[in-house]
């Protein structure tokens, strides 16, 4: 058996060439199990581009694409890099998500709300994903949470109220403004958020200031 490194280094080889796409899925579907188990590890060192080439080794598989994303954001949650790094891999990853069933997109909003009340993301990439799968997630009827039936709009209304409900830490804030201005709220929401915001400078040591609200104003502004 092949060893991951190769196995990856051999997906992106083919990768490169649009003419062996064939190739690229065949290869993909034979070391389904070597990318599911590897790619947590290999992701902190490669970025975007390996994920490119494996969602498209794997067009069909809608359930494997999802155990990858799903591998993806649990090992960056816990694991510091590079926000160009993190940028890159979080940005490939997101234009994944509309793809992906609504069910996945509910967990991995209700993880990402669960990581900004316990602060457990280290690179906060809550504040791409949220707005991302609450994006596809309010445009269905129908969903399912924690055993209720409920619309996917009224999933979206409870993810902003828990989060209002939460204390929000500095290191927080300016992404959580851009987040919110990501996630086109509501008037009602939009004055909670609001509130909230405004609540937390008051606090603040004076040198977190410029760049919070420059990007409130941002936030306030784009609606």
């Amino acid at each position: 058996m092949e060893q991951a490194s190769a196995i990856f280094a051999k997906i992106k080889k083919i990768g490169l060439k649009k003419e062996k796409q064939k190739e690229l899925i065949e290869y993909c579907n034979a070391n389904v199990e070597q990318i599911l188990k590897n790619i947590p590890q290999i992701i902190l060192k490669d970025g975007g581009e390996l994920l490119e080439y494996i969602f498209s080794g794997l067009p069909d598989n809608i359930t494997l694409r999802s155990k990858i994303v799903d591998a993806v954001l649990q090992k960056i949650r816990c694991e510091p890099l590079s926000i160009t790094h993190c940028g890159v891999v979080i940005s490939r990853v997101c234009l994944e998500l509309p793809r992906l069933p609504v069910e996945d997109l509910v967990r991995w909003s209700t993880d990402s709300v669960q990581s900004v009340v316990e602060d457990s993301d280290v690179n906060m990439i809550w504040k791409d994903i949220l707005p991302e799968c609450l994006y596809t997630v309010s445009s269905h009827d129908n969903i399912q949470h924690c055993g209720t039936e409920m619309s996917g709009e009224e999933f979206k209304i409870q993810c902003v109220y828990t989060l209002c409900q939460c204390r929000w830490n500095e290191r927080q804030l300016v992404q959580l403004t851009t987040m919110f201005k990501a996630m086109q709220l509501s008037r009602a929401d939009l004055k909670k958020v609001t509130s909230k915001l405004c609540s937390n400078i008051v606090d603040l040591p004076p040198d977190t200031l410029p760049l919070l609200v420059h990007e409130l104003l941002k936030y306030v502004f784009s609606y």
